[in-house]
């Protein structure tokens, strides 16, 4: 099967060519499932236990074991991981994503976060996974779920079940582009609810998938209801994370963040 699956793939690679989700340079065929050229590669930032919070995934300074906000405040979730660092090419890669149509870069982004876990989580050690929801008004505009396709993906990597629509937000929240942790935290706060059956989740490890992790409140109230519900831990991943103090304002808002 899975030579079948290579064969199949490697035909389409002719007649759709996979392109560098940074510079769209086309490439040979992407095997490994992730399509990036050797020099755009060397631009990257990417993340590992060595340069990131061991708790929220955040980049840290090389040998630091928690980011600011760790050490003072708890999670809801148990661990989070990110794997790449959230500037520059890769801020304009997710942009693209996103807002531009090109949901053929799931599979990249896919393929580079299951790489980042692969290490912490054993096999079938996911029972299944779910994703952040996307507001209404925002699916109409967009016409999918950026972080629906990424967890269909993850879901078959990690041969765990998708439970697409476990979320569904029942209040609408400020906009949180220029507030910080404890702020968004509080802005979230009740803004969804689980929709799945506690049976879903009960007793089960829940990986939370998410296109860029910022200051983790999202992530927070969602693992808190998975929680509520029974499941014994919630992982989270992401394509990237930003380096800054999450308990920090922003002085202006960051456009490209997604408000649900």
């Amino acid at each position: 099967m899975k030579m079948v699956t290579y064969i199949v793939n490697r035909m389409l690679s002719f007649i759709f060519p996979d392109r560098c989700f940074v510079c769209d340079a086309v490439l040979s065929f992407c095997k490994d499932g992730v399509c990036l050229c050797e020099k755009c590669r060397k631009r990257l930032t990417f993340l590992n236990d060595n340069n990131t919070c061991r708790i929220c995934g955040r980049p840290v300074d090389e040998g630091q074991i928690h980011c600011e906000t760790c050490q003072t405040h708890r999670h809801e979730f148990d661990k989070a991981f990110s794997a790449l660092q959230y500037t520059g090419a890769v801020r304009e890669a997710v942009l693209r994503y996103k807002f531009g149509g090109r949901r053929d870069y799931s599979r990249s982004f896919a393929g580079l976060m299951y790489r980042r876990m692969q290490s912490h989580v054993r096999e079938g050690e996911i029972d299944a996974v779910v994703c952040v929801p996307l507001s209404a008004e925002r699916y109409r505009e967009r016409g999918y779920n950026q972080s629906a396709l990424l967890a269909g993906i993850l879901a078959r990597y990690f041969r765990a079940p998708f439970l697409r629509n476990a979320f569904k937000k029942v209040r609408e929240t400020a906009k949180q582009s220029t507030l910080h942790y404890l702020e968004r935290k509080e802005n979230v706060h009740r803004a969804y609810s689980l929709i799945l059956p506690a049976s879903a989740v009960r007793k089960k490890h829940i990986l939370l998938v998410d296109d860029v992790i910022t200051t983790s409140a999202t992530a927070d109230e969602l693992a808190r209801l998975l929680k509520r519900a029974g499941a014994s831990k919630v992982t989270v991943v992401t394509i990237a994370s930003p380096e800054r103090n999450r308990l920090e304002k922003l002085p202006q808002p960051d456009l490209d963040e997604d408000e649900f």
